[in-house]
């Protein structure tokens, strides 16, 4: 019996597909305590450039900004109106386009800039989190995730491995594990996970991401604790039966191996979500800058940075020593069913369509045994598809080495 694509994703959003969709305030904090609004960082922008006349002359900030500015010590919340105009100015004056040049990353830790250093909260207005940096107080969950992953990078970066390695990582040194939406209606286990490119290398992956498990867990438990709203809603979410969860409530994370990242947005994130990111390694410099905002976090093993990764954008400084490797933890909008009511019910064979809606299109089921490396597993990082990568040399990250080895001239 044949069934059309509209009755796979009818019969998939009624019997398999769970979500309730997010709000504004499920970004809100109900625990932490230490807190620094947006209205702070922007009272000292400004007179640091009315004072100090940096890149933004006296005359070009709008008086009623300047005003602002006078009544300060009164109430900086008086007028929430009035400030929620001051950061879309504040965010316009300093958007950056999304892919600078390595050289302009330099130049601007330069900048008289907000350091977000000691665990707390950026919040907006209206009290949702913008960045929230806080320790992770599981030494064995972080030991066992870092020797993973290392594990893992040099595994595929040693030659005799090379048929091992997926398009992603020879090109952009990231690869996703957990479950898709994306590129289609129905939902699909990444191909990394499944590792579709070589049966061969599917031990490597499993060994990886049970290694994770109790990383995972706390990250969970962070969420839980900070965020309970976002929380229920993310365990409740489900993408049905042939989706793999092993990462508890989140069902994707990316990993970057010993690599940074150019300015982007990551548009397809869970708007009124946050994304958690936990830098692994021995390593110094990489900081993680927000231009919108003018903040730096100096990214440390053994961090959660959680962010607004939808509307924030974020990039990296380069990597003065050692090796580093970032998991992030997120969830796609494309997760969130909006669209549940005033479903019909379907008479049809709900085994032979389970089995189809599984397939997905061979999306789950294609998958390689190689005997053999291929041709773009021999090239690594030539032809990065990756825009975060940017203008960044990968150098390191195809050799192996630590930022501090000099790139030999060619």
């Amino acid at each position: 019996m044949y069934f059309k694509a509209g009755d796979k994703l009818k019969y998939y959003q009624k019997n398999l597909w769970k979500s309730i969709s997010f709000n504004p305030s499920d970004k809100i904090s109900t625990k932490i305590q230490n807190k620094i609004p947006l209205n702070n960082l922007l009272v000292g922008f400004l007179i640091r450039e009315c004072t100090k006349n940096y890149s933004l002359k006296l005359s070009n900030i709008p008086l009623v900004y300047l005003q602002l500015i006078i009544s300060i010590k009164d109430d900086v919340d008086k007028d929430n109106i009035i400030w929620d105009k001051v950061a879309r100015w504040f965010s316009k004056k300093n958007k950056v386009p999304r892919h600078i040049e390595k050289g302009k990353l330099q130049k601007q830790k330069n900048e008289n800039i907000h350091c977000f250093d000691n665990p707390g909260c950026i919040v907006d207005q209206n009290g949702q989190t913008l960045i929230h940096l806080e320790k992770v107080n599981d030494s064995d969950a972080l030991l066992k995730a870092t020797k993973a992953v290392n594990e893992y990078y040099f595994h595929l970066v040693d030659e005799n491995n090379a048929s091992h390695r997926s398009v992603k990582f020879c090109q952009n040194f990231i690869e996703h594990f957990g479950a898709y939406r994306l590129y289609t209606n129905l939902p699909y286990t990444s191909l990394h996970t499944a590792s579709t490119h070589n049966t061969d290398h599917q031990i490597c992956v499993d060994n990886l991401l049970y290694s994770l498990v109790p990383l995972s867990n706390y990250i969970n438990k962070f969420v839980q604790d900070n965020y309970s709203n976002m929380y229920l809603k993310l365990r409740q979410l489900s993408l049905g039966p042939f989706v793999p969860k092993p990462f508890g409530i989140f069902p994707m994370i990316a990993i970057n191996f010993n690599t940074i990242s150019d300015y982007h947005w990551d548009e397809n994130d869970a708007p009124n979500c946050l994304c958690c990111l936990i830098p692994l390694g021995d390593f110094q410099g990489g900081e993680l800058y927000f231009p919108q905002l003018r903040t730096l976090v100096p990214l440390r093993p053994g961090q959660i940075v959680a962010f607004s990764s939808h509307f924030l954008l974020h990039g990296n400084f380069p990597l003065t020593r050692g090796i580093r490797h970032n998991i992030v933890y997120f969830v796609h909008n494309v997760c969130f069913n909006n669209n549940l009511d005033n479903m019909e019910i379907m008479d049809i064979n709900e085994a032979e369509l389970i089995k189809d809606l599984y397939d997905n299109q061979s999306l789950n089921t294609t998958r390689i045994k190689l005997t053999e490396a291929l041709t773009y597993q021999k090239n690594m990082a030539n032809g990065c598809t990756d825009k975060r990568r940017g203008d960044i040399p990968l150098y390191h990250a195809i050799n192996g080495l630590g930022a501090e080895v000099q790139i030999p001239n060619k």
